[in-house]
């Protein structure tokens, strides 16, 4: 069985600031707003922006950013450069991943710091975690997700599910790419996702293959104590089998979308 989700779609960009404050409960069905911020892959959020969805807590949600369209397939320029880098934020949290670090005192990890000398100091602890939207080579982010941990309703944290069940099979058109981070993901290993290649000017406002866009689940106990269940919609969950016909039609959009560009003579 294939995952079943909700698509919210959205087109405003605002300017940059914190999504929410740090509290608040939260229980199953509640409307809560939910942000998708981008910024450059070198910069600080202060140099990007966010857009906001309105969203079910418990449900599993596709959010896409259709105004960003055209703009994936542009040459490089410092406007395409803000939106290069990808966060998911909540009442105050953002997405974060485990980093290698050094004990710094009794049960303090300094997430940060280089390690020198005493492998023994050595310590993982929580850092930002951005991922990237689209790349110098026109790899564009397909099934990135990021999931919402509640405790008691509360967001402790944000992290994202690193998977590339939808391009396990693929060529270069699209394939498993590591997210250039030095986040440690389960089992040790570097994070990766999947990404397709789209044609350079290839990408219109009628693009949809073309819009950034992201998944999110929750996993935990809202206030009520209920816990939460559309985590197990995630796509790393679901055997490459059962993902076949998602993975078949973003190959397939892409192929098209190359089709169209060299037709209308923009590639």
């Amino acid at each position: 069985m294939a995952p079943r989700l909700l698509t919210v779609e959205c087109g405003i960009i605002q300017e940059p600031a914190n999504c929410g404050s740090i509290g608040g409960q939260v229980r199953v069905g509640d409307e809560v707003t939910l942000c998708m911020g981008f910024q450059p892959s070198n910069g600080s959020a202060a140099n990007g922006g966010k857009v906001l969805f309105r969203v079910k807590v418990d449900s599993f949600s596709k959010l896409r950013v259709d105004t960003l369209r055209s703009l994936m397939g542009e040459v490089w320029s410092p406007l395409k450069h803000k939106y290069s880098s990808m966060w998911v934020g909540l009442n105050g949290r953002r997405t974060i991943g485990q980093h290698a670090g050094v004990v710094t005192g009794p049960g303090t990890c300094n997430a940060t710091a280089a390690l020198q000398g005493d492998p023994g100091k050595r310590c993982y602890g929580w850092i930002t975690h951005n991922k990237p939207v689209i790349t110098e080579d026109f790899d564009l982010s397909n099934g990135l997700t990021a999931i919402v941990h509640l405790e008691k309703g509360v967001v402790n944290r944000i992290v994202w599910d690193s998977s590339c069940n939808l391009c396990k099979a693929r060529s270069t058109v699209v394939t498993c790419l590591h997210d250039r981070t030095d986040i440690v993901c389960p089992g040790g290993e570097q994070c990766k996702d999947c990404y397709a290649r789209i044609p350079q000017n290839g990408c219109t406002s009628e693009s949809e293959v073309c819009a950034p866009h992201v998944y999110v689940a929750w996993l935990g106990t809202d206030r009520m104590g209920t816990p939460m269940l559309s985590a197990g919609s995630v796509l790393s969950r679901f055997a490459e089998g059962s993902l076949a016909q998602f993975g078949d039609q973003l190959y397939e959009d892409i192929q098209e979308l190359g089709q169209s560009c060299r037709a209308a003579e923009r590639c």
